[in-house]
């Protein structure tokens, strides 16, 4: 991961100790900021208003890249993962049900990490609903080894989502054989939607 240079963070930290939040949000706070800045040194402009939040971090648009978003997160397992994700796409590995994601930025000073990545959208309310009470199944059928994707593809999802379905499972067996990133579960939240061909994507 590469580091930023940055001279901000520090400037940061005593407000951090006096401020009447928790501790632990006026860090995220100044690490966001700090990251955000960070990101503006190296050129990538952030729209600040943002895009909503997790329960780890923030994702923003980018200014002059509509179809780019950055993540700010505190989630150091989800920088490592992505991280390793990039890595073994550079050694060749498809991930087709996946977002793509361009860099991860580690913030110096802070525990905060950035990543651009590909933008995507919600899925429409019938399809979120339907991962929402499917997505642990598509994990178990691509944990079971013993029948192909298409054919767990066409048992969990039909002829409707066969085969955005399928592109999961083949995308799940990758991640955990290429780069060693296991998804506990899918819902919502973390499938969405390629808005040029339509298919879903993690």
């Amino acid at each position: 991961m590469r580091g930023v240079p940055l001279k901000y963070a520090a400037d940061f930290r005593p407000w951090a100790r006096r401020s009447t939040v928790p501790y632990g949000t006026a860090r995220w706070l100044v690490g966001r900021t700090a990251a955000i800045l960070a990101l503006q040194n190296a050129g990538v402009l952030v729209d600040t208003r943002g895009l909503g939040c997790g329960s780890f971090g923030c994702a923003y648009p980018v200014e002059g890249r509509p179809g780019l978003i950055v993540k700010i997160t505190g989630d150091s397992s989800e920088a490592a993962a992505t991280n390793a994700v990039i890595a073994a796409a550079g050694r060749g590995a498809k991930f087709p049900a996946l977002v793509r994601f361009h860099c991860v930025y580690a913030v110096k000073e802070t525990k905060v990490f950035a990543i651009l990545q590909e933008r995507l959208r919600p899925l429409p309310r019938a399809d979120r609903a339907w991962i929402n009470t499917h997505g642990d199944d598509v994990v178990e059928a691509a944990a079971a080894r013993g029948r192909s994707a298409a054919e767990w593809a066409k048992r969990i999802g039909g002829s409707l989502r066969r085969e955005d379905v399928e592109g999961l499972i083949v995308t799940l067996r990758a991640l955990w054989d290429q780069a060693g990133v296991r998804f506990a579960d899918l819902h919502g939240g973390n499938v969405l939607v390629d808005p040029r061909s339509g298919s879903w994507k993690i």
